[in-house]
């Protein structure tokens, strides 16, 4: 069994080298001792009392097959169950908090206040800012739709005051003098 001494390609691209147990990469045990078990391709971790899971992560009290977590204490008879503190039940594991507690161990129970009320401010606040936001927009639209009507306008005037007096049979149709600005308007 190696102790995590034999270098291996890993990271990203594969061109990262690494140590199998160093705690740089995925390989890592939080409070034990990594042990290479297939020369760079898998590890376990021995973890020390008091401590168990696949990184040695999960604080608890080995009780037959199970943990007791959250200082829950093992039936000794059954072997299988817990008997849990009053933060935490489940008589499996002690692995599901239960209500409220307060700092001597009995419930809290959680009473509504005013305070509660206030966490729901924002909601009018989006609500005003967002019809602003489309008011703005439709106030845009509706005047660059105005602009462009009134460009459009103004394009078929002009255009119909240099066509008059233009004939196609007069060859020499510009020869003629400037419209003056009474005509163009």
């Amino acid at each position: 069994m190696l102790q995590g001494d034999r270098p291996f390609l890993g990271g990203q691209f594969c061109d990262t080298a690494q140590t199998m147990c160093d705690g740089s990469n995925s390989f890592w045990c939080e409070n034990g001792i990594c042990n290479e078990i297939i020369q760079g391709e898998n590890y376990t971790c021995i973890c020390k009392e008091g401590y168990n899971g696949d990184h040695c992560e999960l604080v608890g009290v080995q009780c037959g097959d199970i943990y007791c977590y959250h200082n829950g204490q093992c039936n000794e008879g059954d072997g299988s169950t817990c008997d849990c503190p009053p933060d935490w039940k489940g008589s499996v594991d002690c692995s599901t908090p239960t209500a409220k507690s307060s700092k001597d161990g009995s419930p809290v129970v959680p009473v509504k206040t005013e305070e509660d009320d206030n966490d729901l401010w924002y909601i009018p606040v989006v609500a005003v800012i967002s019809v602003l936001v489309v008011s703005v927009c439709v106030v845009c639209g509706v005047k660059s739709i105005r602009k462009r009507s009134m460009a459009a306008t103004e394009f078929h005037k002009l255009r119909q005051v240099q066509m008059r007096g233009f004939v196609d049979e007069d060859e020499d149709a510009f020869a003629h003098a400037p419209l003056s600005k009474a005509e163009l308007a």
